[in-house]
């Protein structure tokens, strides 16, 4: 059996997540793995015809597909994202019909949207594809984690052998657009004392989001525009996190300069067309490379933030948590989304007016959302792993104590000493039936003095 291996790390030889895979195909000599590092050599590939040729003759060779990648800023890193976007763009036909399946590390931050994201294009490419592998990064250093990753890999193998049939979560995808057309707009003068910056990749192809950009621009008024294509990125995250110390990438492009300009905003607008089951690699470029500032929040004070998305959003509902995460694990309050889904023109168009006329309300008004899951598990998430790992990422542990986010249960001494006593007392059976049959009461009796009862 031929497995072959999309690696799609950067680091190459170096990836953490390929040594799962060298450990893999050491226990499994009888199988040959080959190994493209299709992360590292995004640039050869994307250049030269020939080595995307050589991939493809590789896929058509292989009994089975293993996406291996770690996961970067909630999904596939960005060389990997334009490895996919080529796949559909010149070969699409060489996947179908294989079996897939997926190998991440990560410190579980979003490695469900990640698996959700190859497991659907691997669906649309035509190809079976048999649920992943999810490992911490820590995982290969214990014995029973490795039990857990072979047992994994020989029902995988067996999958292949026998070709049983896969599930397929991600039924295809309407992706042709109704046409926008906008109607004459009132210009805004917008509020003068704040500003919006709209983000986007937008291209001359991009009709729609095209259109709908120029209308957002008009309803609101002073909208500063910063397209990526016009931003000198000299390439994705390289996760080499020699930023951990001092917050300053490796890189010397201008993507700082740009970064800078956008958190200067008030209210920012993220505006982008669907490619396949995701914003572009170039969306996926920039959002990446925001991993200088490590794990610490990008904006200091509240930022409104909203998006415009050509493409079918509501039937991607992994990509709409995915983009709606990247708001509120920023400590940030996300205004909505606008489509160009509904096919009417005149809706799309008041959607539009209500998402520049919330931006200023929420921006003049300083209102926020409580954060929901999305935002308290990132925070518990990236809490701990700082706190762990604080010898390497020096300048988030700086970060965190400075706003006082290692705010562990253990430090609440009034409710360490209240729980101790209730844990004794509820040992009393007479105690623990008075307080089950007036707790809820009790409960609720603070509550009420404040709701005015």
């Amino acid at each position: 059996m031929k497995i072959l291996v999309l690696s799609g790390s950067p680091k190459g030889e170096n990836s953490i997540t390929l040594q799962y895979v060298r450990f893999v195909s050491r226990h499994f000599p009888e199988k040959e793995f080959v190994v493209r590092h299709i992360g590292r050599d995004i640039g050869k590939i994307e250049a030269n015809p020939e080595v995307f040729g050589e991939i493809v003759a590789d896929i058509k060779a292989a009994d089975g597909i293993l996406w291996a990648f770690p996961v970067y800023h909630y999904s596939v890193p960005s060389q990997l994202k334009r490895f996919v976007e080529l796949a559909f763009e010149k070969s699409p036909a060489a996947f179908e019909g294989k079996y897939a399946t997926a190998l991440t590390t990560s410190v579980h931050f979003y490695d469900h949207t990640a698996h959700s994201y190859i497991n659907a294009v691997s669906c649309d490419l035509g190809m079976q594809y048999a649920d992943g592998f999810s490992a911490d990064m820590d995982d290969l250093m214990d014995e029973g984690k490795r039990d857990l990753l072979l047992k994994f890999f020989r029902l995988f193998f067996e999958i292949v052998e026998k070709r049983r049939p896969a599930e397929v979560r991600f039924p295809r995808v309407q992706r042709e657009m109704p046409e926008y057309v906008p109607t004459d707009l009132p210009a805004t003068a917008g509020d003068a004392g704040r500003k919006i910056v709209l983000v986007t990749d937008a291209e001359a192809q991009d009709v729609n989001l095209n259109r709908m950009i120029e209308s957002f621009r008009k309803l609101a008024g002073n909208v500063d525009l910063v397209n990526l294509h016009q931003v000198k990125i000299n390439g994705g995250c390289l996760g080499c996190i020699r930023c951990s110390c001092d917050n300053i990438c490796v890189y010397r492009d201008g993507f700082r300069e740009a970064f800078d300009r956008i958190m200067a905003a008030d209210a920012i607008v993220y505006a982008g067309a669907i490619k396949d089951r995701s914003l572009s690699a170039r969306w996926k470029m920039f959002f990446d490379r925001t991993f200088f500032i490590n794990h610490a929040r990008a904006t200091e004070g509240l930022k409104h933030i909203g998006y415009i998305v050509s493409g079918p959003l509501s039937a991607i509902p992994d990509l709409r948590q995915e983009l709606e995460a990247r708001v509120i694990a920023g400590n940030n309050d996300l205004q909505g989304f606008v489509t160009d889904e509904s096919g009417d023109s005149a809706r799309t168009t008041a959607m539009l007016q209500d998402l520049a006329d919330r931006m200023r309300w929420g921006a003049a008004e300083g209102f926020s959302r409580p954060a929901n899951f999305l935002g308290v598990s990132s925070h518990m998430i990236f809490r701990d792993l700082v706190y762990r790992m604080s010898g390497v990422f020096g300048a988030d542990y700086r970060y965190y104590k400075k706003h006082h986010l290692f705010d562990y249960p253990q430090k609440d001494y009034r409710a360490r000493l209240r729980n101790f006593c209730l844990r004794n007392l509820m040992r009393i059976p007479k105690v623990r039936k008075e307080f089950y049959g007036r707790g809820a009461t009790q409960m609720a009796s603070p509550y009420k003095k404040i709701a005015g009862e």
